[in-house]
């Protein structure tokens, strides 16, 4: 009688666990914990139901078949709470193979003990098994207890109390949700721990397991934290594995100077064995990762030496730390070393609850695609001050002379049509007219003002091309040798006074650059010819090939160019609309061999004058 009130009341209790479970799986299959949760409870009712099955059982064999078969769900009960403990409070970067292989350890021992009992004669978890009569018609099973029972016993107890003691972090850290929901799972597993922890300890002799009965606790009280406070529809994330998984390097230093926490992008930044050994590389991608506790212990000071070459004591909040990296070759293309990547450093104090400090935190974050942003808006800057200095400056300049020369020249002109309206008289003290020389001298001005202009704006169209570029220059094989041969002929064309010596042939040879190559040539040209006082300026170009550069070099009879200005007149260091220069066509000259990777200079030159010497690496076959 006893025992059918027994498996009454247990009925209830089996059943909504069940119903609990399969909501879990239906509901919320791919939630954190959602799996172990359910496992748990198909553990706990499972149990409860084979238990009842055995209290009505009335042969030794029975009972002893029922008593191995409620091993199984009993033994997945410590392990899926722990786990679920673990991966819903987000500590989940502990669950892995070696610890579901740890937790398997002691159930497989006690089901193969228990089969084993009858078959060979095993006693590790009981023995001497006899049906005892008991109150109200209730048989119950009489065995003595071996040391696996108790093994068993206490690593479900330990397992379940670990993962209580989880729940109880959570409610005790945590506000408004999810310590409702702490709360609520720490007594659900505390009740039948209780009653477990008396069964073995307290009652070992009672007639009746206690736990299951307060399975009905842990039923209401996952029942209502799953429908009443959200419990798996909003999960806790760990703080550790959320800033473990930052891209940024995290570590904190305390008050002697050594780090006492980082997350793993502070251990592969940082824990090389020298400079930039260990950093990421310009994708984001870590070249080698490494374990945050690689760098506790450290001391910050030596580590942040070998890695930026820097006094820690010397950084403050917001610096810009640089480092090579060995693993990313040098975006410019112009060398195989490494390319220099820039952390900014961010450095808060830390104040534990009595508000002690207790340390610094050094957050670095990789900024090295923002500096070259920088770098290039600050070019643009320059290239857009330059257009408007042609603007503002230099072509109206020559616009005003252009008319002023043209107005005089329409005036004489006027006075060599009688009656024409627009014939003017001389002025008092004015001569009658102009002379065909003095004409001609006006239409020169004119002319020269004019070729100016079109010079000038084809600077400013190869600027303004530049200035709308992309973030890196497109470049691709260009000829040189052709380049510079058509630059020669045009300067020819363009100043008739001018002596051009140019080579007997053009080499053909390729360098990465684009359709701007040309105005390198023709800037330099036209500065060698217009910046010369002879009467006939003599200019003397040559090029020349070696393993891995071509050089072309302009070279003229003028005045020179003092060493002290040869870095200033390509304006340098300067913004181009004030720059000290000779004109723009430099600066032009300079940024264009720049960004094909090359190089120019100013040397003496044997005429007399200035060679201007640019160098150009070779493309690749």
């Amino acid at each position: 009688m006893l025992a059918l009130l027994y498996g009454a009341v247990l009925l209830p209790v089996v059943l909504g666990l069940g119903w609990l479970a399969v909501r879990l799986r239906r509901d919320y299959p791919d939630q954190p914990g959602a799996t172990a949760l359910a496992v748990a409870l198909v553990g706990c009712g499972g149990y409860a139901a084979i238990d009842a099955a055995e209290a009505l059982a009335t042969t030794t064999t029975w009972k002893y078949v029922f008593v191995v078969a409620q091993t199984v769900p009993y033994e997945l009960i410590g392990p899926a709470i722990l786990v679920f403990s673990l991966e819903y409070t987000g500590v989940n970067r502990y669950v892995n193979r070696y610890l579901v292989a740890a937790l398997a350890v002691v159930p497989t021992v006690t089901i193969l003990t228990l089969v084993g009992h009858p078959l060979a004669g095993v006693d590790l978890y009981f023995s001497n098994l006899t049906v005892e009569p008991y109150a109200y018609s209730l048989e119950t099973l009489d065995y003595d207890p071996g040391l696996w029972f108790f093994v068993d016993g206490f690593n479900t107890v330990l397992l379940a109390t670990l993962g209580a003691g989880q729940f109880l972090l959570l409610s005790i850290r945590s506000t408004g949700m999810y310590r409702r929901q702490g709360r609520l799972l720490f007594v659900g597993l505390l009740v039948p721990l209780v009653a477990g922890f008396a069964n073995i300890v307290l009652f070992p002799d009672a007639p009746m397991d206690l736990a299951p009965p307060t399975f009905a606790v842990t039923w209401l009280a996952i029942g209502f934290a799953l429908f009443r406070s959200e419990l798996l529809a909003v999960v806790p994330v760990d703080w550790h594995s959320l800033i473990d998984q930052l891209a940024e390097a995290v570590f904190v230093v305390d008050p002697q100077g050594r780090i006492v926490q980082a997350n793993a992008a502070a251990a592969t930044l940082l824990a090389g064995s020298g400079p930039g050994t260990g950093i990421a590389s310009a994708a984001g991608t870590r070249v080698a990762t490494r374990s945050g506790g690689a760098l506790v212990g450290a001391s910050a000071a030596t580590t942040l030496s070998e890695t930026f070459e820097v006094d820690l004591a010397t950084v403050d909040d917001g610096d810009v730390l640089a480092v090579d990296d060995p693993h990313v070759a040098d975006d410019t293309g112009t060398s195989d070393g490494p390319v220099s990547r820039r952390f900014e450093t961010r450095i808060r104090t830390v104040e534990d609850a009595r508000g002690r400090q207790r340390g610094r935190l050094f957050l670095l974050y990789d900024v090295t695609e923002r500096v070259a942003l920088e770098r290039r808006i600050r070019t643009q800057y320059e290239q857009l001050d330059v257009l408007n200095r042609l603007l503002r400056h230099d072509i109206r300049n020559d616009v005003s002379v252009a008319i002023g020369w043209g107005e005089r020249l329409q005036t004489d002109l006027g006075r060599d049509v009688p009656g024409d309206s627009g014939g003017t008289a001389p002025a008092d003290g004015e001569a009658d007219g102009l002379t065909a020389a003095e004409r001609l001298d006006h239409v020169d001005a004119v002319l020269t003002a004019n070729r100016h202009i079109e010079e000038l704006t084809l600077v400013a169209r190869d600027i303004s091309r530049s200035v709308a570029s992309d973030d890196d220059v497109e470049l691709e094989p260009v000829d040189v040798g052709a380049r510079l041969r058509d630059a020669v002929a045009t300067a020819t064309t363009s100043y008739e006074d001018a002596v051009f010596d140019e080579p007997a042939t053009y080499p053909t040879v390729h360098v990465e650059a684009n359709e701007t190559l040309g105005s390198v040539f023709t800037n330099l040209l036209n500065n060698a010819v217009q910046h010369n006082d002879s009467d006939v300026p003599h200019v003397a170009v040559t090029i020349s090939v070696d393993e891995d550069t071509v050089t072309v070099v302009v070279a003229d009879d003028g005045p020179g160019i003092p060493d002290s200005r040869r870095e200033a007149i390509f304006g340098r260091g300067e913004k181009g609309a004030e720059s000290s220069g000779t004109g723009v066509g430099l600066y032009l000259v300079d940024q264009l061999v720049d960004d094909f990777g090359g190089t120019v200079r100013v040397e003496d030159a044997a005429l007399g004058g200035a060679a201007f010497v640019v160098e150009l690496p070779l493309a690749d076959d």
